[in-house]
């Protein structure tokens, strides 16, 4: 079901906080800004298996 395309059920997820879910893709009204010292962290802290892996879910849906 593409959640993301019927209006209603965004501002649900945003008014409910599930637009804090990247996986429902569903985002807020505004941008906001980029964290790259969170990314250089979550790199740091993650292991070679774990990150193949989180590729292969991205890649394979």
């Amino acid at each position: 079901a593409f959640f993301w395309k019927n209006q209603g059920f965004v501002e649900h997820a945003r008014e409910v906080g599930l637009a804090a879910m990247p996986q429902l893709g569903v985002v807020y009204q505004r941008h906001h800004r980029f964290k790259l010292g969170e990314l250089l962290e979550t790199l740091r802290s993650t292991s070679l298996r774990e990150k193949i892996m989180q590729v292969k879910c991205i890649i394979t849906g």
